[in-house]
Protein backbone atom coordinates (compact mmCIF):
# COMPACT_ATOMS: atom_id res chain seq x y z
CA UNK A 1 0.00 0.00 0.00
CA UNK A 2 1.31 3.43 -0.92
CA UNK A 3 0.82 6.38 1.47
CA UNK A 4 2.23 9.81 0.70
CA UNK A 5 4.22 11.17 3.32
CA UNK A 6 3.55 15.32 3.09
CA UNK A 7 6.99 16.92 4.66
CA UNK A 8 9.72 19.11 3.03
CA UNK A 9 11.95 17.15 6.59
CA UNK A 10 13.88 14.64 5.03
CA UNK A 11 15.01 13.80 8.74
CA UNK A 12 11.10 13.27 9.68
CA UNK A 13 10.85 10.70 6.34
CA UNK A 14 13.82 8.96 7.31
CA UNK A 15 12.39 8.31 10.79
CA UNK A 16 9.12 6.93 9.23
CA UNK A 17 10.87 4.87 6.57
CA UNK A 18 12.80 3.07 9.36
CA UNK A 19 9.50 2.41 11.07
CA UNK A 20 7.72 1.18 8.51
CA UNK A 21 10.64 -1.13 7.04
CA UNK A 22 9.79 -4.31 6.92
CA UNK A 23 5.93 -3.84 6.22
CA UNK A 24 3.78 -3.27 3.46
CA UNK A 25 3.54 0.57 3.53
CA UNK A 26 5.74 2.34 0.84
CA UNK A 27 5.77 5.36 2.09
CA UNK A 28 6.65 8.12 -0.75
CA UNK A 29 7.44 11.90 0.33
CA UNK A 30 5.70 14.55 -1.11
CA UNK A 31 7.47 18.10 -0.59
CA UNK A 32 3.95 20.65 -0.38
CA UNK A 33 3.70 23.98 0.93
CA UNK A 34 0.83 23.27 3.40
CA UNK A 35 -1.63 26.12 4.64
CA UNK A 36 -0.73 26.10 8.70
CA UNK A 37 -4.04 27.24 10.52
CA UNK A 38 -2.75 29.63 14.03
CA UNK A 39 -3.80 27.22 16.52
CA UNK A 40 -1.99 26.49 19.88
CA UNK A 41 -3.07 22.41 19.09
CA UNK A 42 -0.55 20.79 16.99
CA UNK A 43 -3.24 18.51 16.00
CA UNK A 44 -5.60 21.28 14.69
CA UNK A 45 -2.93 22.53 12.70
CA UNK A 46 -1.57 18.70 11.51
CA UNK A 47 -5.18 17.79 10.61
CA UNK A 48 -6.27 20.63 8.29
CA UNK A 49 -2.71 20.51 6.64
CA UNK A 50 -3.77 16.70 5.99
CA UNK A 51 -7.34 16.84 4.84
CA UNK A 52 -5.69 19.90 2.38
CA UNK A 53 -3.20 17.94 0.96
CA UNK A 54 -5.27 14.76 0.76
CA UNK A 55 -7.71 16.67 -1.16
CA UNK A 56 -5.36 18.40 -3.35
CA UNK A 57 -3.46 15.20 -4.16
CA UNK A 58 -6.37 13.32 -4.51
CA UNK A 59 -4.45 10.62 -2.30
CA UNK A 60 -4.09 9.07 1.14
CA UNK A 61 -1.69 11.42 2.88
CA UNK A 62 -0.36 11.23 6.33
CA UNK A 63 0.93 14.96 7.64
CA UNK A 64 2.99 15.27 10.66
CA UNK A 65 3.23 18.47 13.28
CA UNK A 66 5.19 19.05 16.44
CA UNK A 67 5.02 21.60 19.68
CA UNK A 68 7.25 21.91 21.82
CA UNK A 69 5.41 23.18 24.61
CA UNK A 70 8.07 24.64 27.81
CA UNK A 71 6.00 24.80 31.28
CA UNK A 72 7.22 27.88 32.79
CA UNK A 73 6.23 29.75 29.90
CA UNK A 74 2.91 28.54 30.18
CA UNK A 75 3.74 26.34 26.67
CA UNK A 76 5.24 28.75 24.66
CA UNK A 77 6.15 28.25 22.26
CA UNK A 78 4.21 25.56 21.35
CA UNK A 79 3.59 24.63 17.70
CA UNK A 80 5.29 27.92 16.61
CA UNK A 81 9.11 26.26 17.06
CA UNK A 82 9.70 26.86 13.27
CA UNK A 83 9.41 30.41 13.34
CA UNK A 84 11.02 30.45 17.15
CA UNK A 85 14.08 28.89 15.40
CA UNK A 86 13.87 31.65 12.97
CA UNK A 87 13.37 34.18 15.11
CA UNK A 88 15.35 33.51 18.41
CA UNK A 89 18.27 32.10 18.77
CA UNK A 90 18.77 29.47 21.69
CA UNK A 91 20.48 31.91 23.90
CA UNK A 92 17.60 34.58 23.56
CA UNK A 93 15.63 31.46 24.99
CA UNK A 94 17.49 30.68 27.48
CA UNK A 95 17.25 34.26 28.33
CA UNK A 96 13.81 33.97 28.78
CA UNK A 97 14.36 30.84 31.24
CA UNK A 98 17.17 32.44 33.57
CA UNK A 99 14.96 33.35 36.67
CA UNK A 100 12.74 29.77 36.30
CA UNK A 101 13.39 27.22 38.38
CA UNK A 102 10.62 25.16 36.09
CA UNK A 103 12.67 23.40 33.10
CA UNK A 104 10.44 20.83 31.78
CA UNK A 105 9.37 20.60 28.55
CA UNK A 106 6.98 18.56 26.59
CA UNK A 107 7.28 17.70 23.05
CA UNK A 108 4.01 16.79 21.62
CA UNK A 109 4.15 14.79 18.20
CA UNK A 110 0.87 14.38 15.90
CA UNK A 111 0.88 12.41 13.05
CA UNK A 112 -2.84 13.21 10.96
CA UNK A 113 -3.60 10.08 8.15
CA UNK A 114 -6.43 11.48 5.76
CA UNK A 115 -7.35 8.53 3.41
CA UNK A 116 -8.17 9.38 0.02
CA UNK A 117 -12.08 10.06 0.69
CA UNK A 118 -11.51 11.97 3.46
CA UNK A 119 -11.49 9.73 6.43
CA UNK A 120 -9.42 11.58 9.57
CA UNK A 121 -7.06 9.50 12.20
CA UNK A 122 -4.89 11.53 14.60
CA UNK A 123 -2.54 9.65 16.58
CA UNK A 124 -0.57 11.75 19.52
CA UNK A 125 2.71 11.06 21.06
CA UNK A 126 4.61 12.96 23.80
CA UNK A 127 7.85 13.43 24.95
CA UNK A 128 8.88 15.03 27.99
CA UNK A 129 12.35 16.39 28.37
CA UNK A 130 14.00 19.17 30.44
CA UNK A 131 15.99 22.47 28.58
CA UNK A 132 19.83 23.13 29.83
CA UNK A 133 21.11 25.80 31.47
CA UNK A 134 23.93 26.67 29.27
CA UNK A 135 24.48 25.64 25.67
CA UNK A 136 26.62 22.64 25.17
CA UNK A 137 26.73 22.68 21.24
CA UNK A 138 26.64 25.08 18.30
CA UNK A 139 25.28 22.77 15.43
CA UNK A 140 21.62 22.27 15.38
CA UNK A 141 18.23 24.59 15.45
CA UNK A 142 17.64 26.95 18.32
CA UNK A 143 15.44 24.86 19.50
CA UNK A 144 17.34 21.69 19.61
CA UNK A 145 20.75 23.30 20.96
CA UNK A 146 18.91 23.32 24.63
CA UNK A 147 16.54 20.31 25.03
CA UNK A 148 17.67 16.94 26.77
CA UNK A 149 14.33 14.54 25.54
CA UNK A 150 13.78 11.77 28.27
CA UNK A 151 15.70 8.72 27.28
CA UNK A 152 18.54 10.89 26.21
CA UNK A 153 21.88 12.14 28.32
CA UNK A 154 22.46 14.41 25.24
CA UNK A 155 20.69 17.85 23.80
CA UNK A 156 19.12 17.03 20.34
CA UNK A 157 21.78 18.91 18.62
CA UNK A 158 24.40 16.53 19.85
CA UNK A 159 22.99 13.76 18.41
CA UNK A 160 24.17 12.14 14.86
CA UNK A 161 21.71 12.10 12.41
CA UNK A 162 21.91 7.97 12.47
CA UNK A 163 20.89 8.51 16.38
CA UNK A 164 18.52 11.05 15.74
CA UNK A 165 16.80 8.45 13.41
CA UNK A 166 16.61 5.86 15.54
CA UNK A 167 15.43 7.87 18.98
CA UNK A 168 12.72 9.36 17.23
CA UNK A 169 11.61 5.83 15.41
CA UNK A 170 11.89 4.33 18.74
CA UNK A 171 9.33 7.28 20.80
CA UNK A 172 7.05 8.62 17.95
CA UNK A 173 3.39 8.01 16.91
CA UNK A 174 4.78 6.42 13.64
CA UNK A 175 4.40 3.11 15.23
CA UNK A 176 0.83 3.68 16.49
CA UNK A 177 0.03 4.81 12.85
CA UNK A 178 1.69 1.33 11.22
CA UNK A 179 -0.31 -0.92 13.85
CA UNK A 180 -3.43 0.50 12.86
CA UNK A 181 -3.12 1.17 9.32
CA UNK A 182 -1.81 -2.56 9.12
CA UNK A 183 -5.14 -3.81 10.59
CA UNK A 184 -7.35 -1.51 8.23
Amino acid sequence: MDIIYVTGNNLKFEIAKKVFEGSNINLIQKNLDTPEIQSFNVCDVAAYSAKWASEKLNSSVIVTDAGFYVNSLRGFPGPYIKYINSWLSAEEILKMLENKEDRSICIRECLVYCSKDGEVKVFEHETKGEIIRKIICEKGSSIDKIVIPEGLNCTLSELTEEESIAFWSRNSNDKDFKKWIETH
